[in-house]
């Protein structure tokens, strides 16, 4: 068997290991932005490869006024600065936390919040965005085991809000390719396919 640098088996290693925590069902999920909808994502979810890796873990919403909402229900976790800039964390159970930023608060640590209830400003002196945005963060606690460790999973709150949809998959061509280049367009693009 595989040994690890931790002197253990790979298999010893991964069954000493508490299983990862798995995607959050039954939230009802709300924009912090108020009434934004698809056109109103300014910058997307890029999940990194790795935990430490860079990325943008996720999304820059369009914030037409200052105001913030809850994206769920939940527990005010955290109110304050944030490298640099004020942030507002809510847990909302299952091991979900969402945090916004740049975000002053109106509710206090230990508030108990609703979907769609403002909780907080957005800061007008923090820059984040080239026009006012506020950036939501959804992340799963101890979700991504890597190695022996588990560390934050981050989701792509778009999916959550409805604000982009599931990848598709298409089958693949009859040489096992996704499809033949002559049923490319001029932009390499592939034809759309009917579905049965």
């Amino acid at each position: 068997p595989a040994v690890s640098s931790a002197g253990g088996t790979a298999a010893s290693v991964a069954a000493a290991a508490p299983e990862p925590t798995p995607i959050p069902s039954g939230l009802r999920w709300s924009s912090p932005a108020p009434g934004a909808g698809a056109e109103d994502l300014l910058r997307a979810f890029d999940a990194p490869e790795q935990p430490w890796d860079p990325g943008h873990r996720g999304v820059d919403l369009r914030l037409r006024g200052d105001v913030v909402l809850a994206p769920a229900d939940g527990t005010v976790r955290h109110v304050g600065m944030v490298a640099g800039r004020p942030v507002l964390s809510i847990d909302h159970g299952q091991e979900v936390v969402s945090s916004m930023e740049p975000v002053v608060a109106v509710v206090g640590k230990g508030e108990t919040v609703t979907a769609g209830q403002p909780v907080g400003r957005l800061d007008p002196a923090a820059e984040h965005c080239a026009e006012p945005c506020v950036h939501l963060g959804v992340r799963v606690l101890d979700g991504w085991l890597v190695g022996r460790t588990l560390r934050d999973r981050y989701l792509d709150p778009a999916l959550l809000l409805g604000l982009s949809g599931p990848s598709v998959l298409w089958p693949l061509g009859e040489d096992g390719g996704a499809g033949r280049e002559d049923d490319a367009g001029e932009d390499g693009a592939q034809p759309r396919r009917e579905r049965d």
